[in-house]
């Protein structure tokens, strides 16, 4: 177990920036986790390359299944909670998952991507910021962040999100082009 920011190397400016929850099993679901992706992702490095696009797994899988794969190239990726987590993260203390929420709104704020999308409800509750529903959606949000577009979609993998994700990323995604 580690913990890993980035999820592809970061820069500035990226025309997106994915921000998910934290890192899970980057091996496969239920491989174990001292398996060489985690070691690598987890080892607390910068990564050089992408890893929605080289790693196989599960998030990765959906996001191209959701998203074209030239915006994901483009996409710097990130967590909220940098620490490894199969289950319940939203568990872990307190001080934890604060301290590792106020250092990914400053990186969000110093990479000055041109939209965010948060997948899941941990970044958009440490933003603090009014959310707006998106119209045809089921559970997509829009909200704005020192005036940065964010575009909330459900998890793509949970067990009770990753329908409304389905459903809500062709709104989403047609979105975040016209911010691009």
């Amino acid at each position: 177990m580690g913990f890993a920011i980035f999820y592809s190397p970061p820069r500035e400016s990226p025309p997106l920036l994915i921000c998910g929850i934290n890192p899970s099993n980057f091996d496969g679901r239920n491989a174990p986790l001292d398996g060489p992706n985690n070691r690598a992702m987890l080892s607390g490095r910068i990564p050089e390359t992408n890893s929605y696009l080289n790693n196989g797994h599960l998030f990765g899988e959906r996001l191209m299944a959701l998203f074209d794969r030239d915006l994901i190239r483009s996409a710097v990726g990130m967590n909220v909670w940098h620490f490894q987590a199969v289950a319940n993260a939203d568990k872990a203390p307190k001080d934890l998952r604060r301290n590792c929420e106020e250092r990914t709104l400053r990186l969000i704020r110093a990479t000055r991507p041109a939209a965010v999308l948060a997948l899941g409800m941990p970044l958009l509750k440490a933003m603090d910021v009014p959310v707006h529903p998106m119209p045809d959606t089921r559970a997509a949000k829009r909200a704005e962040f020192h005036g940065i577009p964010v575009f909330y979609l459900s998890h793509p993998t949970g067990a009770h999100t990753r329908h409304d994700a389905t459903h809500d990323a062709p709104v989403v995604h047609a979105a975040i082009k016209r911010v691009l």
